[in-house]
């Protein structure tokens, strides 16, 4: 039986309450990517899958292909698209590097019982992750979109998903300004600006393996 990708449908109907005023220059809330317009492409030099023998290690073994969509001051978001996986070029004096104007989130997918392949409460990460370009001056997007997405890279590399008990496959958004100026800034204040939104899968054990039962987490606000 193929393998599908669910996402619940909570998604399409929860709303996000930010002020404007937050939100710096309107348009480029008002400038969302498509997954509709998503383009593929497939890689032809796909990677050796993990063996389930072995002990897998946080963070280092990747999937075929990645998310990206690409943002400038002018266009707003461009056209989203799979691709194979690759590294990033960044300007060396470029905002995320010197000043941290950059997020990531973190959500899994996991094989159920009846061999489909499940995202884990999507939603409160898209929540997440747009108050958190909010708060950093980054440009906005469309929560619902960006999910779509994601479950459609997630769909390229299903057969990555682990078959056994105690792994998964981590999903990781990031979003960057990738402005070149040394300085701290929001989007629309100066010209030329590009900022990057990349969404890259990796194969991963437990959080928390059993080796580590006393781990604890402190929170705070």
């Amino acid at each position: 039986m193929a393998a599908t990708v669910r996402v619940q449908s909570q998604i399409w109907v929860r709303k996000l309450a930010v002020p404007w005023l937050l939100c710096g220059v309107r348009r480029y809330a008002s400038s969302n990517f498509k997954a509709a317009d998503l383009q593929l492409k497939m890689t032809q030099e796909p990677h050796k899958k993990p063996d389930a023998s072995k002990p897998l290690v946080f963070g280092k073994t990747f999937t075929d292909h990645m998310l990206m969509v690409e943002w400038d001051e002018r266009q707003g978001w461009g056209r989203p698209r799979i691709q194979p996986f690759q590294h990033l070029k960044l300007h060396p004096a470029c905002s995320a590097l010197h000043y941290s104007q950059q997020l990531f989130e973190g959500l899994k997918a996991f094989r159920a019982r009846d061999r489909s392949v499940r995202l884990f409460r999507p939603w409160l990460n898209m929540d997440r992750m747009l108050r958190s370009a909010v708060r950093l001056s980054l440009p906005s997007f469309d929560r619902a979109e960006l999910l779509e997405c994601i479950r459609r890279l997630v769909e390229v590399d299903k057969d990555w998903v682990p078959d056994w008990s105690g792994a998964s496959l981590y999903v990781r958004p990031v979003l960057i300004l990738g402005t070149a100026p040394v300085c701290m800034q929001s989007p629309g204040r100066t010209q030329g600006e590009e900022g990057n939104l990349g969404v890259h899968i990796s194969d991963t054990p437990l959080t928390f393996p059993k080796k580590f039962p006393n781990s604890h987490v402190t929170l705070g606000k």
